[in-house]
């Protein structure tokens, strides 16, 4: 689990039983995704790769490629809702009830949309900053 929070790998699904765990990984680059596998090479654990694709190849938008779709869900609520809004309109709890999940999962979604949009703006604007170099 260190491998993946290392290379900043955003865990969409995880499901187990008591023989097998099922994943879905997103791995911000490829060179990420080489990363994990030698080091589950390393550690010996066994790795079966059903699927790999590119999100831009697949025709989805910066955005979509950037949130969970449960992310989006949470951040769309909030910015419909006003939570953003000086002074707030809405609340956690709030936006929980109208998604029917609690409050601190409304908040622990919300914190990882924003991680990861900032994330996202932050790598933009040293591309910019590079191509004007």
């Amino acid at each position: 689990m260190e491998s993946l929070l290392d290379l900043e790998v955003a865990i969409l699904r995880a499901e187990g039983t008591a023989d097998r765990w099922e994943f879905e990984f997103r791995f911000p680059d490829g060179g990420s995704l080489s990363s994990f596998q030698a080091a589950c090479r390393e550690a010996d654990v066994g790795l079966d790769v059903q699927r790999v694709y590119d999100l831009a190849e697949e025709g989805f938008s910066p955005e979509e490629r950037t949130l969970t779709p449960a992310q989006r869900e949470v951040l769309t609520a909030a910015v419909e809702g006003g939570y953003f809004a000086v002074p707030r309109e809405t609340n956690l709890v709030e936006i929980g009830e109208e998604l029917d999940i609690s409050d601190q999962a409304v908040g622990e979604r919300m914190r990882r949309a924003m991680g990861e949009l900032a994330r996202a703006a932050v790598i933009a604007d040293a591309e910019v900053g590079d191509e004007r170099a």
